[in-house]
């Protein structure tokens, strides 16, 4: 795989089907190539985003180091996140030291 070294901003949104765990979990593995980004906004619009999702995601966004603005939206959908999920995400961000903007929006 391929190093992003170059990449210092990114904005990826997905919605419908495709706001689901399975894209989480593809957006988890991609962080990790994504070792000088350092603005993320990440949107699921009507997701299918489950607890499931929030964990694989958060497991990416913890490793992403060199990170410092983030806005993340999660908005309605058929699925709902659970304390547990948003815990996750909340950890995760926790653990980026160089975070120093964090926009976060749940919306129903």
């Amino acid at each position: 795989m391929y190093q992003l070294d170059n990449l210092v901003s990114l904005a990826v949104a997905t919605s419908g089907e495709g706001a689901n765990d399975e894209s989480a979990n593809a957006l988890s593995q991609a962080f990790e190539r994504l070792t000088n980004l350092q603005i993320l906004t990440v949107g699921f619009y009507e997701n299918n985003l489950t607890d499931r999702g929030a964990e694989y995601f958060a497991n990416g966004l913890s490793k992403m180091r060199s990170l410092q603005s983030l806005r993340i939206n999660i908005c309605g959908g058929k699925k709902r996140l659970s304390d547990h999920g948003l815990k996750c995400i909340a950890n995760a961000i926790g653990c980026i030291s160089e975070l120093t903007a964090v926009t976060l929006s749940f919306y129903e």
